[in-house]
């Protein structure tokens, strides 16, 4: 983050696409059978996470592509391990 945008950020002074924590606090989820959908139902969620171009409208709209959503293979092998815990407990 430039120091211009620090110094004009409210808090969170340090966190990358974090503003207010608003985004954080609208993921939400649907199950249908063994499908899993998990995401956020707010459009600039989407932005951020594929990025944009210049010939988006609004203009700002062309930003570089920001994954804040999914799994890393660190987060795969603490997620298997937690159902493995929870099925060897049942």
């Amino acid at each position: 983050l430039s120091p211009k945008y620090q110094k004009n950020k409210p808090k969170h002074k340090n966190e990358i696409l974090t503003l207010n924590k608003f985004l954080s606090g609208h993921l939400t989820y649907q199950s249908f059978g063994n499908t899993l959908f998990f995401g956020t139902p707010l459009e600039y969620g989407a932005i951020n996470h594929y990025g944009g171009s210049p010939d988006m409208r609004p203009s700002n709209a062309a930003i570089p592509a920001r994954p804040w959503l999914g799994v890393d293979e660190d987060d795969k092998a603490e997620i298997y391990h937690i159902l493995s815990a929870f099925l060897m407990q049942n």
